[in-house]
Order: C-alpha cells, then structure tokens, then sequence
C-alpha cells in the first residue's frame, strides 16, 4: 500500500469511505472517530526509521478573528521579499519565465 510509505499521516475529520482506510493505517478500533474529530484536531502517526511511533491525537489553539483584526496586505511585503530571495536563487528562474506556460491556458508564453 502507499500508505507504508507514508512518514508522517495527518488525518482530521473524514468521510465515512475514507475513515475505513484510514483508521487501519493508524490502528484504531472504530472507524467512526475519525468522522467525528472536533475543528481544530486531528490523529498523527509517525514513521521513524521504518518503526511506527505512537498515534496520537493532537489539537491546535483556534484563534478567532474578526475582519478587523486581520489585514492581507500587512503580510505581502514579506511574502514578497521572501519571494525575490527565493527567485534570485532560481537557476532556472529565466526558463520558467520564457518558456513556461499561462495556468490554465496550455499556450506557451
């Protein structure tokens, strides 16, 4: 299975079809927790050195924000400084931009 390549799962809440496959890869008992995993948790399994590590299930702090506390544009400038950094050490930057295509569109530029 692909799934015993898998170094580290991930799984929040699920669908019924894929809670099946997924609660055997982390050996739980019943399927149905993993369609029931509250916002913000999920179950992790680790794979180390070809040996499992525990199953454990974590859980994330949900921070609420309302649409003042949060401003997209505060962000971008380092977003983009990161961005050029990473571009000017693309050797293969000038390629992509000459012979890449448009999303979607399938025409080269």
């Amino acid at each position: 299975s692909i799934m015993t390549n898998v170094g580290a799962l991930l799984v929040a809440r699920v669908a019924a079809e894929d809670a099946q496959a997924l609660a055997k890869e982390l050996n739980l008992g019943n399927p149905d927790v993993l369609q029931d995993v509250p916002r913000g948790q999920w179950y992790v399994r680790r794979i180390l050195d070809g040996n499992v590590r525990q199953v454990r299930r974590m859980e994330t702090t949900m921070i609420e924000f309302t649409p003042d506390d949060y401003d997209p544009d505060e962000g971008a400038t380092y977003v983009n400084e990161v961005m050029a950094e990473d571009d000017a050490s693309d050797p293969l930057l000038e390629s992509y931009q000459r012979y890449g295509r448009q999303a979607g569109s399938g025409a080269t530029s």
